[in-house]
């Protein structure tokens, strides 16, 4: 049986981001051990600090304008000429003005934060170059690219991203071993390349046609997201920084390898999120549309929680089995931190109710600053007693705060709220819940026999799954995974 069209839609594009993703983070992965060899866990460390700035400088420059280009481009489907207009404004803003920030930000901060946490001043600078490139390459050409649904365009600029990512790399850290600078170099190198082949990609004929009112509603909708995504920086990359503060930098490193075995939650949950926006946009501008969200959402919060279950019960046993023993503390961290990323993943389903079909967004910002100051006070009082494990377990802490506000905020300003399948949300979350509760209480001394365990309670929890019908969006993935891969005859 055919699938409905909207929940194929959702599928595709899931599977093109999710590739798109996959491509960038699974070779990079797949390097950890490599990387483990030729960096030193304080290394490791230095790079964490140095990303965790640069990362809330890149939240600031970014004006939450991605989202507003995004609707707005979305939006004005049906006005060509408006859609120009509106391309030419922002495009030629977040071209220009992310860059002459990152420069007077690298040259009045990246000695000071060198003197607060030991990295090389250079680095910093770097970092800043790269997360200005970032932007300009993900405001304008991602973006639109998203809002048109050209998904081989976007695979292929991600694939374009990765060879030069990883050639930098391997050239710069690995070969000519520069450490924390080569690689601060790779993100540059690769970020410009990026942006230079999205503007051709994307194929828009810039001209002096403008309307700076779009620019002047695009910054209306973003501000208000700016102290939101600070908050996230808070709530996702500050433990890095605190526990920098408190701790060797070889525990930092540790750390922040622990937190990349939890990247393919927030790969394919961000997948999932960009590819059910167009749904949402719809919806925002034809009642008729609604329904398909439900459905949407249902396979979001389930193809969720089964990647959260997968990455807690085996994450610990590939450090083990892959990495060196110096980073072997990294194996207790990864089931806290999958859950972590777990919640994260499901926050992105009430935050598109609220900003793509609704787009009452302005005070969204006080609930993430909730979430985030939580965690970030948590940090401070527990990390210094009890060190790394404390971090783990606050941002699980201060993502379910997220979660339940962020809920919370959207039943009050959508007025026609997404109408969840909560029977099936339920029953799904108890079995994940179980399943990881069990194995974690009941790991063997052995990791042979330890590894049969947890792929044991997986099994299990995937045919539970499908004996309940609750592999409908998991298994529909699948599916559309072999088509949109499958050779063409």
């Amino acid at each position: 049986m055919a699938l409905p069209q909207p929940t194929t839609r959702v599928l595709r594009g899931t599977v093109a981001y999710a590739a798109a993703s996959v491509i960038q983070r699974a070779i990079g992965f797949l390097l950890l051990p490599l990387y483990a060899r030729v960096l030193t866990p304080g290394e490791y460390g230095q790079i964490a600090v140095v990303t965790t700035v640069t990362a809330a400088l890149g939240t600031l420059l970014g004006l939450g304008l991605e989202t507003a280009v995004f609707r707005t481009y979305s939006r004005l489907r049906d006005q060509p000429r408006e859609r120009r207009r509106f391309t030419n404004t922002v495009g030629t803003f977040t071209l220009v003005a992310p860059l002459l920030v990152a420069a007077l930000a690298g040259l009045g901060l990246s000695p000071v934060i060198e003197r607060m946490f030991e990295v090389p001043r250079l680095a910093v600078t770097l970092g800043f170059l790269g997360a200005a490139l970032s932007i300009s390459a993900t405001v304008v050409p991602l973006a639109i690219l998203r809002a048109q649904e050209r998904f081989g365009d976007f695979i292929r600029l991600s694939g374009v991203q990765v060879v030069v990512t990883v050639g930098f790399t391997l050239t710069f850290v690995v070969l000519l071993r520069w450490g924390v600078l080569g690689w601060m170099l790779s993100i540059v190198g690769a970020a410009a390349i990026l942006l230079v082949t999205g503007l051709v990609v994307l194929g828009h004929r810039w001209t002096s046609e403008m309307d700076w009112r779009h620019l002047t509603a695009a910054l209306a909708f973003g501000l208000p997201m700016i102290p939101h995504a600070l908050a996230q920086w808070g709530l996702s990359l500050s433990d890095r920084a605190i526990l920098g503060a408190f701790l060797e930098s070889s525990d930092v490193g540790v750390y922040y390898v622990a937190y990349q075995f939890g990247l393919p939650i927030s790969v394919i949950s961000i997948a999932l999120s960009q590819a059910v926006q167009p749904l949402y946009a719809e919806a925002s501008i034809d009642d008729e549309r609604h329904s398909q969200l439900a459905p949407a959402a249902s396979h979001q919060f389930l193809t969720t929680a089964l990647l959260t279950m997968v990455v807690a019960l085996l994450g610990p046993l590939a450090v083990q089995a892959l990495l060196p023993s110096s980073y072997a503390p990294a194996a207790s961290l990864i089931p806290w931190i999958a859950l972590g990323h777990g919640l994260f993943g499901l926050y992105f389903i009430p935050i598109n109710a609220i900003t793509i079909l609704s787009g009452r967004n302005r005070w969204v910002w006080v609930v993430t600053v909730t979430a985030a100051l939580a965690n970030i006070g948590l940090n401070l009082v527990f990390v210094p007693r009890i060190g790394a494990a404390a971090a783990a377990i606050n941002t699980c802490i201060g993502y379910a705060i997220l979660l339940i506000g962020v809920s919370a905020y959207m039943y009050r300003v959508v007025e026609r709220p997404v109408a969840f399948q909560w029977s099936r949300i339920g029953l799904g979350s108890l079995l994940v819940v179980v399943a990881v509760g069990s194995a974690m209480f009941l790991t063997a001394e052995n990791l042979a026999l330890d590894l049969i365990t947890r792929m044991a309670a997986i099994a299990v929890v995937i045919a539970l799954f499908a004996a309940l019908g609750l592999m409908g969006g998991p298994l529909a993935f699948v599916r559309t995974w072999r088509h949109q891969t499958a050779p063409k005859r």
